[in-house]
């Protein structure tokens, strides 16, 4: 699939390693090997992202049975209820007053705002795909580009998401950790839809790329789960439904068309020892990188969730919370890059144990998302 044959390349090269693969010499292969996770648990061989494919329907054979979710409505708004602007706004105003008072600052944290990401022309020169990238806790964003490039990802890199600017005020008024522009009592610099941070909340592109309308109220994302029980994408989706003014709907290994909506694939496998956990692919127009470019279905943006590394730790590799890179993941699919923050932040660069949206997020894409293109 487009500009993954590097990758593919790469990967297929590691599967040969991993299973103990023949050498030029006409000999034949060996038998496949189980591949471990980083504490020794059998998990299965690689895999290779580009097999992973639906049909038209958005439908994946073959995939294990995810238990109930595939049973699961398309958000729960009993456990996860839509929340109004003002009430995103005001959380976000006590988030941002609760980290004054506890002293968090962007330097607590060397990694606050670091992303690593990929660049590749697709669809001949028609669109960019980018892939952001969440390290395994222990795998510093430095050390992933090496691991990326070593790979074939040539266009590897670290980037800081802080747009070297925060927004004097939020729409309930002065942001306690905001520089003053002498326009203390007012929202101007945060009133309109291109602001790029919310406090420690960063949107990945400056100025903004987004999701279209496509004349309904809000951006429709249809969130075609083809993963096991294990990553809670049901409950990742109605989460993120939750913001105010972009309606996320989950569905079970099933995309068919419908006019004006997307859908963005999740998968998860085992992607080998890459440094990452996580991944968010999607392509932006190139003729204008702030709106996401929707040719047809199939070519759809994509979350990869990696089983190679276990939740509990080991081999070097911190613990984490699947719950936490999966929310993480569909966080990035509304746009959102990693938080700048030195508490811990569900988009923080490395995920930890949180799972809640954050409210300075959540108010980042409510706003981003208040006007309809």
């Amino acid at each position: 699939m487009f500009s993954r044959r590097l990758a593919t390349v790469a990967l297929a090269a590691a599967t040969t390693l991993v299973m103990g693969g023949a050498a030029a010499t006409g000999a034949p292969p060996a038998p496949p090997a189980v591949a471990l996770d980083s504490i020794g648990q059998p998990i299965g061989p690689l895999t290779d992202p580009d097999t992973q494919v639906t049909d038209a329907h958005g439908v994946a054979p073959g995939l294990q049975d995810p238990g109930e979710k595939r049973n699961a409505p398309p958000h729960d708004l009993v456990r996860f209820p839509e929340k109004s602007e003002a009430q995103v706004a005001e959380e976000a105003e006590a988030e941002a007053r609760a980290e004054v008072a506890q002293g968090a600052h962007e330097s607590d944290e060397a990694h606050a705002g670091m992303t690593v990401t990929t660049e590749e022309p697709a669809l001949g020169g028609k669109a960019i795909e980018v892939t952001i990238y969440e390290p395994v806790p222990g795998v510093t964003p430095a050390e992933l580009v090496e691991r990326l490039k070593a790979s074939g990802k040539s266009s590897a890199k670290v980037t800081r998401d802080d747009h070297s600017r925060v927004p004097a005020t939020s729409p309930n008024g002065p942001s306690p950790e905001a520089p003053s522009t002498g326009d203390e009592a007012g929202t101007a610099a945060f009133a309109g839809p291109d602001d790029c941070t919310n406090g420690n909340a960063v949107w990945w592109t400056c100025l903004p790329a987004y999701w279209t309308n496509n004349g309904y109220t809000d951006p429709i994302i249809r969130m075609n789960d083809h993963t096991s029980a294990a990553w809670k994408t049901a409950d990742a989706t109605s989460l993120w439904n939750a913001v105010p003014n972009i309606q996320f709907n989950y569905i079970w290994n099933s995309c068919p068309f419908m006019a004006g909506a997307r859908c963005v694939d999740v998968w998860n496998a085992n992607y080998g020892n890459t440094g990452w956990i996580g991944e968010f692919s999607y392509l932006l127009n190139a003729s204008d990188t702030r709106k996401l470019y929707e040719p047809n279905s199939t070519y759809p943006q994509q979350v990869r969730l990696n089983d190679w590394y276990n939740p509990a730790g080991g081999a070097g590799y911190g613990a984490f919370s699947r719950d936490t890179v999966v929310r993480h993941e569909v966080g990035h699919v509304t746009g959102l890059g990693h938080n700048t923050s030195g508490i811990s932040d569900l988009m923080f660069a490395q995920s930890g144990f949180a799972t809640a949206t954050g409210a300075q997020n959540a108010a980042l894409v409510a706003n981003v998302y208040s006007i309809a293109r």
